[in-house]
């Protein structure tokens, strides 16, 4: 029989396999399909080696599904990766929370691929509030959240079946289910994650940072005032 892990610590990363069109497709007109695919790999790449860095193990939920197989190609041996099952965002986040749980672990904490300014500190900062309080959360400047995390014993399942998703008012509806249920979370930094131009524009003058992303976000500008200079 396989041991069970007990009082172990894991990452959840959630990540959609680069395939070129279909991957951050609100940065287009701007970009062009290859320039957005080149930047969502070099936030998979950042994120993933930032993450290795911080200690715990990392499961990486695969979406669309099917897609495990060349995820794992992507990433050569040794990542467990693993599908994203459920309808929607909420669902497939509650399943890969209670999956991680049902493989023994007792704190997880999900993060996507698209917040440049993640930091090893910060996702350390968000196991020492698991530690606390059992329920941690990092607020997006667009009104959602790009972390969030439990211990075993405070996962609240309707954090996830009623939330608007897309909506500005995720991270307080998420706050408020939390508060309803009479607990407590520990609340990270705010951050913002690259979705738009206007996301773009703002990374682009951290000059800086020096991540393979922030390189990329530079060059793609210069190309651009060259190109309309």
């Amino acid at each position: 029989m396989k041991k069970v892990r007990l009082q172990k610590e894991c990452i959840i990363l959630f990540a959609k396999y680069p395939a070129r069109g279909k991957v951050k497709t609100r940065l287009t007109p701007f970009l062009n399909k290859t320039q957005t695919l080149e930047l969502y790999v070099s936030m998979l790449a950042d994120t993933t080696g930032m993450l290795e860095k911080s200690g715990p193990d990392i499961l990486v939920y695969c979406y669309p599904a099917g897609s495990v197989k060349a995820f794992r190609k992507f990433y050569g041996k040794g990542m467990d990766c693993r599908s994203q099952s459920g309808k929607g965002l909420g669902e497939r986040m509650k399943n890969a929370f209670l999956n991680t749980f049902g493989s023994g672990y007792s704190r997880a904490v999900l993060v996507g691929c698209d917040i440049p300014g993640l930091s090893g500190r910060i996702i350390r900062a968000a196991f020492r509030g698991l530690k606390n309080k059992g329920i941690t959360i990092g607020p997006a400047v667009d009104g959602g959240y790009y972390l969030i995390g439990f211990d075993r014993d405070s996962f609240l399942a309707d954090i996830f079946t009623e939330i608007h998703w897309g909506s500005s008012s995720v991270f307080a509806d998420t706050l408020k289910i939390i508060k309803e249920n009479s607990r407590k979370a520990v609340i990270l930094p705010e951050l913002r994650d690259l979705d738009t131009i206007k996301d773009l524009v703002f990374f682009a003058g951290h000059k800086s940072r020096n991540s393979r992303v922030f390189q990329l976000i530079r060059r793609i500008f210069h190309g651009a005032a060259l190109s309309h200079g």
